[in-house]
């Protein structure tokens, strides 16, 4: 199961920079009436589902314009009856982004850093608690549709990721966000 793994990683980050360098271009900024062909470098967004799971906040550099970046944390917390769960979670991940100057299909990679925290009361006893935690990495794919305005502003993307470790689950996700000139 590793090995498949470490393939369907290895194959999408191959796949992310193709993407990203095989873009048709003269000269990656060229010169254009005396200025500098130049685009949105940085975002800052909020996840409503996707690599954060139920909600993340997440920043991106994008380096060249058709490759990218992003980091963020997400956090989430559920109790019912006995039961208490609070998971953190830290996705980090490459994008490859093939289109024109503003609309994009994005293919990304990377891992989700995961960390979890339950507790179970006694249904009997209040002061009686057991506290579990435990921690660990989610492999993460997606392809999706990306707008990033060319010049800044408004951000979206709409993505299908599969977040797999023994087994995969498939969790679509959209983002809403700020690309900075």
């Amino acid at each position: 199961m590793r090995t498949q793994t470490c393939l369907v990683i290895l194959f999408v980050f191959a796949l992310t920079f193709v993407i990203a360098y095989a873009q048709p271009s003269k000269q990656p900024f060229a010169v254009k009436d005396g200025t500098s062909d130049s685009f949105s470098k940085f975002h800052l967004s909020a996840d409503l589902l996707g690599p954060g799971f139920f909600g993340s906040v997440n920043g991106g550099f994008r380096p060249m314009k058709h490759f990218t970046i992003t980091g963020g944390l997400g956090y989430f917390s559920y109790s019912f009856l006995n039961l208490s769960i609070k998971s953190w979670q830290l996705p980090m991940y490459l994008s490859g982004l093939a289109g024109g100057d503003n609309h994009f299909l994005e293919v990304s990679a990377g891992g989700i850093f995961v960390f979890v925290s339950e507790t179970v009361s006694s249904a009997f006893d209040s002061n009686l608690k057991e506290n579990l935690s435990s921690s660990g990495v989610l492999g993460l794919v997606g392809v999706g549709y990306r707008y990033w305005p060319l010049t800044g502003g408004f951000h979206f993307r709409a993505n299908v990721y599969y977040f797999f470790r023994q087994v995969g689950v498939i969790f679509p996700g959209l983002t809403f966000g700020y690309a900075f000139p």
